[in-house]
């Protein structure tokens, strides 16, 4: 016997319970025989069964990923799996005992064993018994479930034809008798109308709606109640929630300073998009390229700001192309993930281990998003200003007035006349010279100087080359030249990094050879080269005024002359500042004025007297009060919001997109052209290789993933889980639907009826799935106890918004009022403390604005609003397509303790003292049908009297503690109510609020 055959004996004895030493070797191979022999009959479902042992266990080294392929082995494929190696294959379909795979998995030897035993990897006996069937059942691959586009299959048979109310509910069912089971009975009217409301509104029916609904005598009274849900506003803040967790919306742009951000306006489309049941391919065209549309309108436009919701670096000394570099990459990574479910970040490095996805196909899809404007600056540029009705017919009033006024400065007079012809003389005979033309500066820096350095004597690679380069880099890459369009002659232009230096560039072109006097300001110290010559050195400790400016005659060649500037700053903020001392004219005026008046042109004389115009005496007062209007219009458009959107670059404008070498902006190697992955259906040939184009393939209906990717995430919202487990995962380390039938006749109904959202929820609302009571049954606690097979209705606690927004609506203090700003309810104090950046005030909101729901709520990335937090609203510093539910005891401390919601307790009791019942049992009956929403029980109502009695006591014996507790009050003090008993139902009020009954969703 061979030592093969010998560790394949001892593997399945071992397995069985067989020690080795108590059995001869012909008895173990008799064992071994009758053993594979009884299994070589099992069915084996590769995808089922097979898939995810490979996946888990041997794609890391034999996957899709060429760069971490080992023995040139690829398990992902079926034809490389049975592939001749070079005498030996390693799975040989239907020959195991053959197969190198099933060789290297049972041996003992570590140096051979499969998965490496320095991996952590190991593989239980059922998996290596199932390997084995696999094998000799003929090693049968199958492609992926989610890359195989979705048929309609058939309703299935049930044994309890009355039970189904809609085709989900044949699924479903078919599925519980299956695995002998059975669902939950129907849930009482009083649960199914809170369980709707939150499900399609976030908030708790009012008591008018649940009597209306309880009382319905109609056969359609739940149709008719959830059709009211639908139409209601609050339903797209509700669903908009959810997909701002997508687009990563934030109120700042993130790292370290973080500072705030203006995009509100993209919240507010969201929600009306949600509102008007806008079609989910039309959301998704209009968000991923909405500027490319035909004649696109502000609402398109403003969707495109889904992808502007990117971090923005503002900090000094860093690479604007690095940071929009990574901005993209996020573009790529969140589209991919929001709508196809597949991990793509991780193949901008490598290609993927684990689904068809290759390094390059990365970048292919990176190059759609490669073409927008934005650059990673402050500005935040392209931005969409969104003017209101007032606004927009005042600016349409001083446009008008502007136009007005230039009309008359285009007007001929004969003084005008007069008056160009004495300035034109009053030129002769003076050295006049043609305006320079000067280049963008250009700046590069810091580089870090210590206490013991002047600065002046480190010499650094910028002033040892001339001509300057500006595609050079210093310090390991790290620093590059950055163009500076906002440096304009006669203006200061700060340098915000102490202890360092920094060098500008800039050229003069000049016609012929001249000389030009230039002047030089700055707070500290500076070196001026001109042409690789030093020109200029001062070295001062205290800052100096613009009149102070140091001024120099200099030489300039003609065509290009270099400037390059060393800049010292020490202590503060510094300032530097350039200008040029000398009569000029704009060279194309200089040119008019050198050629004789009879041989100009009409175009030329028209020129020449717009000039005159800008100076002239007689149009002092037309320039004034075009100067004027211009201000205010300028005024008036800083106060309009504008929302930063994307807009494709045009012509020359457009980038080239290379594979970036592990994700390494720096690091470039062969160029690619916009597309799509290959491992997927190609982009129909008529289709634009731009966003617009993408965005089409991702709505096509080829596309396996986008409608079950969507489906998925409406019914997690639902249930609390997916059909899907892993929404943020649909490839092959995604967990598989627990009802694969049912996801894909969700897909194609969702794409049938038009991609209707409203449509889609109302079709689950009304099955007898989504209608089961919740409570979990004794029977089904160990055969179901996540409700994967859904044998009974979803039950789990209420996501971080809806618990801030139910306690405002309990209270009675919730304002309705949609869109606008984002606010600042009470949060604890000192919690913003973004590193440089002064924007760390926050300033709580007064009135109403204090009391909106969360949606509204100021969201800072680096410090968000800390109660949500805790029930784990994400910060969407990055894109986040799944919360994962947590349960801690800070939680709680938030719900009691939280000053915010110690405040609407105060405001829930003054609700409950002034309602119509009266006595105290009769009012806190009213409390707990008000927070539950359904009859409140004796036992209840009991122990809550008892509570009531404990406090009261408590509190008249310890005044201070009640005057403590109220003395922040939300409304007039109750008439005739003493301090001890007002403090007393706020604590009442403050239970009932944290009941279970209150915070979960069932």
């Amino acid at each position: 016997m061979n030592s093969y055959k010998h560790n394949e004996n001892q593997y399945w004895a071992e397995s069985h319970g067989i020690h080795w030493p108590k059995l001869t070797s012909w008895l173990l191979t008799v064992v071994w025989c009758l053993l594979a022999e009884s299994g070589s009959h099992a069915e084996v479902d590769f995808n089922k069964d097979i898939r995810s042992i490979l996946s888990r266990n041997c794609m890391t080294c034999h996957g899709p990923d060429e760069g971490t392929r080992e023995a040139d082995l690829r398990l992902d494929r079926r034809d490389d799996a049975i592939a001749d190696l070079g005498g030996y294959q390693a799975i040989v379909p239907g020959q195991r005992e053959q197969s190198e795979f099933w060789k290297r998995i049972v041996t003992s030897d570590p140096d051979d064993k499969m998965p490496p035993p320095e991996s952590g990897r190991t593989l239980t006996h059922t998996e290596i018994e199932l390997l084995g069937q696999w094998i000799d059942s003929g090693a049968g691959y199958a492609e992926h479930w989610a890359f195989v586009k979705p048929t309609r299959p058939s309703l299935p048979s049930v044994i309890e034809p009355d039970w189904p109310e809609t085709e989900i509910d044949f699924f479903v069912l078919n599925h519980l008798e299956s695995q002998k089971a059975t669902p939950s009975p129907p849930a009482d009217r009083y649960t199914l109308i809170r369980r709707v409301s939150l499900d399609l509104t976030g908030l708790p029916p009012s008591p008018e709606a649940i009597h209306e609904y309880v009382h319905d005598s109609g056969e359609d009274a739940y149709l008719r109640m959830v059709n009211r849900h639908l139409a209601s506003p609050t339903y797209g803040e509700r669903w908009a929630r959810l997909w701002l967790d997508l687009a990563r919306y934030a109120d700042s742009a993130g790292y370290g300073s973080d500072p705030l951000r203006v995009i509100w306006k993209y919240r507010d489309w969201t929600i009306n998009a949600f509102n008007r049941n806008l079609p989910y391919d039309q959301l998704t065209t209009h968000q991923l390229a909405g500027d490319l549309l035909e004649n696109p309108s502000t609402d398109q436009l403003l969707a495109t700001a889904f992808h502007r919701n990117t971090k923005t670096n503002t900090e000094g000394g860093t690479d604007d192309e690095e940071f929009r570099v990574e901005a993209v990459k996020d573009r790529t990574d969140t589209t991919v993930q929001v709508w196809m479910g597949l991990t793509m970040g991780c193949a901008k490095c490598h290609s993927h281990k684990y689904d068809p996805i290759s390094h390059e196909d990365y970048y292919r899809v990176f190059a759609f998003f490669n073409q927008s404007e934005d650059t990673d600056l402050p500005s935040e540029e392209p931005r969409l200003p969104t003017p209101t009705p007032a606004q927009a017919e005042e600016q349409h009033k001083l446009e008008d007035k502007i136009s007005d006024l230039e009309d008359l400065m285009k007007q001929d007079t004969q003084d005008l006349a007069e008056s160009m012809k004495l300035w034109e003389q009053s030129l002769e005979g003076k050295t006049i010279h043609p305006k320079p033309d000067y280049s963008s500066w250009h700046s590069i820096g810091p580089f870090s100087i210590t206490e013991d350095q002047n600065g002046f004597d480190e010499s650094y690679l910028p002033e040892t080359e001339h001509p300057v380069n500006l595609e050079a880099r210093f310090l390991d890459n790290r620093l590059n030249w950055i163009k500076q369009g906002g440096w304009k002659n006669g203006k200061s232009s700060t340098l915000s990094q102490v202890n360092s230096v920094y060098y500008a560039h800039r050229e003069i072109e000049c016609r012929y050879s001249r000389r030009i006097t230039l002047a030089f300001t700055a707070d500290q110290g500076f070196k001026v080269w001109l042409n690789g010559n030093a020109l200029l050195e001062r070295s001062v400790k205290e800052p100096r005024k613009d009149s102070d400016a140091i001024r120099i005659t200099v030489a300039l060649e003609e065509g290009k002359n270099d400037i390059l500037v060393k800049l010292i700053n020490r202590e503060t903020k510094g300032r530097f500042q350039f200008d040029t001392m000398e009569k000029v004219l704009p060279g194309d005026i200089w040119d008019i004025w050198k050629t004789a008046e009879e041989e100009r042109s009409e175009e030329q004389l028209q020129e020449f007297k717009q000039h005159h115009r800008s100076f002239a005496d007689e149009l002092a007062d037309t320039r004034s009060k075009l100067s004027q209007q211009e201000k205010q219009l300028k005024a008036l458009k800083g106060k309009i919001v504008s929302t930063p959107i994307l807009r494709e670059l045009e012509g020359d404008e457009r980038r080239k997109t290379h594979i970036l070498v592990k994700g390494n902006f720096l690091n470039q190697s062969k160029e690619v052209s916009a597309g799509t992955m290959e491992g997927f259906f190609p982009m129909p040939e008529d289709s634009p290789p731009n966003r617009l184009g993408l965005a089409r393939w991702i709505t096509s209906r080829d596309n396996p993933l986008t409608a079950r990717v969507a489906v998925n995430r409406l019914w997690a919202q639902l249930f609390g889980i997916g059909l899907v487990e892993t929404e943020e995962n649909f490839g092959t380390q995604g967990s598989p639907p627990s009802h694969p039938e049912l996801l894909d006749w969700l897909a194609l109904e969702f794409m049938d009826n038009g991609w209707d959202m409203k449509g889609l929820l109302k079709t689950i609302l009304l099955s007898a799935t989504y209608r089961q009571d919740s409570r979990i049954r004794t029977e089904e606690q160990k055969q179901d106890p996540d409700n994967r097979m859904l044998s009974r209705g979803p039950r789990f606690r209420m996501e971080a918004e809806m618990v801030r927004d139910q306690a405002l609506a309990l209270s009675g203090m919730l304002s309705y009022n949609m869109l606008g700003p984002s606010v600042y309810p009470p949060q604890p104090p000192d919690m913003w403390r973004a590193a440089f950046n002064g924007q760390r005030n926050w300033a709580t909101s007064k009135g109403e604005n204090r009391f909106r729901r969360g949606l509204y709520v100021f969201l800072r990335r680096t410090v968000p609003y800390p109660s949500m937090a805790t029930f784990d609203a994400p910060s969407r510093e990055t894109c986040s397509i799944r919360r994962i539910r947590t349960n801690t005891p800070l939680q709680a401390l938030v719900t009691l303790n939280d000053p915010a919601y110690v405040e609407l307790a105060q405001a829930l009791a003054l609700r409950i003292i002034n309602s119509r019942p009266t006595g105290l049992e009769n009012k806190i009956g009213f409390g707990l049908e008000l927070c539950l929403g359904r009859p409140a029980e004796k036992q209840s109502i009991g122990i809550l009297k008892e509570l009531y009695q404990q406090q009261l006591s408590h509190y008249q014996s310890n005044p201070e503690e009640s005057e403590s507790l109220t003395q922040h009050l939300t409304g007039p003090h109750p008439q005739g109510l003493k301090v001890p008993e007002w403090a007393t139902w706020t604590v009442l009020a403050n239970v009932l609020m944290n009941l279970d009954g209150v915070m979960m969703k069932y």
